[in-house]
């Protein structure tokens, strides 16, 4: 099963020409690829795949699925 996390764009990458953000997820900040989003900024919630940015969010929709990720795994720790 793949799994996408929510993400906050931190910072844009500008001076690469490659479409790139730092993204704050599970309290780490990790490089991702933003080039499949139209107009990325700084404060912006995404979701993540490994290092790509799949869609943008609302804050309500990344709270939403931080809850369902944890509970997921609150509920497989204890199996």
């Amino acid at each position: 099963m793949c799994v996408a996390l929510p993400g906050k764009i931190v910072k844009i990458d500008e001076e690469t020409g490659i479409a790139t953000a730092e993204v704050r997820s599970d309290e780490k900040t990790r490089k991702v690829t933003v080039a499949m989003l139209e107009n990325p900024k700084v404060g912006d919630w995404v979701l993540i795949h490994g290092d790509l940015a799949l869609s943008s969010i609302t804050a309500e929709e990344a709270q939403e699925n931080e809850k369902i990720y944890d509970d997921a795994l609150n509920h497989h720790n204890h199996c």
